[in-house]
């Protein structure tokens, strides 16, 4: 996903530098430290967003700007990116895990409701739909989204989003335990009678601490 930091950068006549002090190098610059999430959605659709091209070229992009500044990633000077959209889609995914985060923490608090249950699953749809819009969707995935959106809160199945490294292959759900059976029906087996398999999508629940649990580890191929 290629985004606008440099662009923004460029706009507010900021250097970026490479910083090589971390773990993992990366480009950094003295208002927003290299990070998108810096930057809030209300100031980034005031300031910014009419002023990104919606589309550029890996090519146009390097050839005017010369820098990106993720160096995990490499620029594909013949792909058409979604400028506009990759830009939004950082800036507010920051703002949604925030508020999804907080919410969470209420009904660790409380136990949750219903309602916040909803807003958390509003969340993630908010999500989903962002990440699609920058051309990194999958029809499968969304095909999940939309049967678990259709069936609604009442169903007790609140939300889904892709997720995974990079156009997904995986759609967190969120839902209550004693929607299962609705789940399995309306969901799995739908999914799999839709797409015509032989098999179900593997479920599985839960998921791990990650990176902060393991730390980093950097494999070169």
């Amino acid at each position: 996903m290629l985004t606008s930091n440099t662009i923004i950068c460029t706009l507010e006549g900021l250097e970026t530098v490479l910083d090589t002090h971390g773990e993992i190098a990366r480009y950094t610059d003295a208002k927003y430290h290299g990070y998108l999430a810096n930057l809030s959605p209300s100031a980034f659709a005031r300031e910014f967003e009419h002023r990104l091209p919606e589309t550029m070229t890996g090519h146009d992009y390097l050839q005017t700007y010369g820098v990106h500044v993720d160096p995990a990633t490499p620029v594909l000077p013949d792909h058409v990116y979604h400028i506009r959209a990759n830009t939004r889609y950082a800036v507010k995914e920051n703002n949604r895990v925030t508020v999804f985060s907080q919410l969470l923490k209420g009904c660790a608090a409380s136990g949750g409701d219903v309602a916040t249950y909803a807003q958390l699953g509003e969340l993630m749809y908010q999500s989903h739909d962002a990440y699609t819009e920058c051309g990194l969707g999958s029809t499968a995935t969304s095909l999940i989204v939309e049967l678990v959106r259709a069936l609604g809160p009442g169903s007790g199945l609140f939300g889904a989003k892709i997720t995974g490294g990079g156009a997904g292959g995986t759609v967190a759900i969120l839902g209550l335990q004693t929607a299962k059976a609705t789940f399995e029906a309306a969901v799995v087996d739908a999914y799999a009678q839709k797409r015509g398999l032989a098999e179900k999508p593997y479920v599985f629940v839960g998921s791990s601490l990650g990176a902060d649990a393991f730390g980093i580890h950097e494999w070169r191929l």
